[in-house]
């Protein structure tokens, strides 16, 4: 983080602390691959972060699904990650509309602990792959509403 964010820090060389977590997940092996196999650098990476085009920082995670599709590249680099996302976005079925949350959330549960160990073997070995990034995706959002849940009956 050193190395690189300090050069493209503002003029007080001030290091923004709430940025931090975006150079944490720079250290995953998929995030800092698909950086590198794109043809940017760590320090690209920095200005990335410095110019918020990685904002919210959770969209970090949405770099090695971005940065090799040309079209969602673009828009990265000219709106910022979570606009790009937004390519990837799948419409939701007038089936899933229909159903609760409650019903969704359960029938999510049962089809990944239906996921056959091979499958599974098949994620390991590419965690980049679309459905390890929605599920990673997934985990965080189930994560932060349920930290919310909690502090609010704490």
């Amino acid at each position: 983080m050193e190395r690189h964010y300090r050069k493209v820090i503002h003029e007080d060389g001030a290091f923004d602390a709430t940025r931090f977590s975006a150079f944490v997940e720079l250290q995953k092996p998929a995030v800092k691959q698909a950086i590198l196999k794109a043809g940017y650098t760590l320090d690209d990476f920095a200005k990335w972060v410095d110019q918020r085009l990685i904002d919210p920082l959770n969209t970090v995670r949405l770099l090695p699904r971005i940065l090799p599709n040309i079209q969602a590249r673009k828009v990265f680099l000219e709106d910022g990650a979570k606009e790009a996302a937004k390519l990837f976005d799948v419409p939701a079925s007038a089936s899933t509309q229909a159903l609760s949350l409650e019903e969704l959330s359960r029938a999510l549960a049962q089809k990944i602990n239906q996921m056959s160990w091979k499958d599974l073997e098949r994620l390991k070995e590419n965690p980049a792959h679309p459905i390890a990034e929605n599920l990673f995706e997934l985990k965080e959002t189930v994560d932060d509403i349920c930290q919310k849940i909690r502090d609010e009956g704490a």
